[in-house]
């Protein structure tokens, strides 16, 4: 089989499709390229262009100035990247990428400046220190009060082995004795 690089040494080399189809031939033998899709491949690429000049694009990404962007952001913050965009004639993922840059950030339908006050540092200090503070227990489970919540004692007075006996296995409907322990029974049931 012809590589790629096969086919653009015969593309660009001076040979003619007849003379490439020859060449084929010679080199691959049995397993060279069928003629018609030489030709196929000769007449797709007839008019094609090697210069290394860079050509103009209809698409290349357009450059956004920031400071029209924070100007557009401060005198109404309540804009979309949908409204930008149409305004300043570039692609959503560039004001994105400008809001970003110049640290917008979207809240509550607005854009605010994403930037921690000394006030939101020290909450997040506090909360961490808080949490490094609490004891490695499920303490906080006794003090969760939850809504419509039902309560089920049952008694565990004996130690049973782990996992229900074979006695329970055939009931199918196994209990625990032992000591009294509260359960939370979710208000859907």
């Amino acid at each position: 089989m012809l590589t790629s690089a096969g086919w653009w040494f015969l593309l660009l080399s001076t040979l003619n499709a007849n003379q490439s189809c020859e060449r084929l031939e010679e080199v691959y033998k049995e397993v060279a390229t069928v003629r018609s899709t030489v030709y196929n491949w000769f007449s797709k690429f007839k008019d094609i262009d090697c210069s290394m000049e860079d050509e103009d694009k209809l698409e290349r990404p357009k450059e956004l100035d920031l400071d029209v962007l924070r100007n557009q952001v401060e005198a109404d913050p309540c804009h979309t990247t949908g409204e930008m965009l149409v305004k300043l004639d570039v692609n959503q993922s560039i004001v994105a990428h400008g809001l970003k840059s110049i640290g917008k950030d979207r809240k509550l339908s607005r854009w605010i400046p994403h930037v921690l006050i000394q006030h939101d540092m020290d909450r997040r200090v506090d909360a961490a220190l808080y949490l490094l503070a609490l004891r490695r227990s499920n303490v906080w489970f006794e003090n969760l009060v939850t809504w419509n919540e039902k309560w089920t004692l049952y008694s565990n007075a004996t130690a049973v082995p782990i996992g229900p006996t074979k006695e329970q296995k055939k009931s199918r409907n196994p209990t625990v004795e032992g000591d009294a322990v509260r359960l939370v029974e979710p208000p859907w049931s």
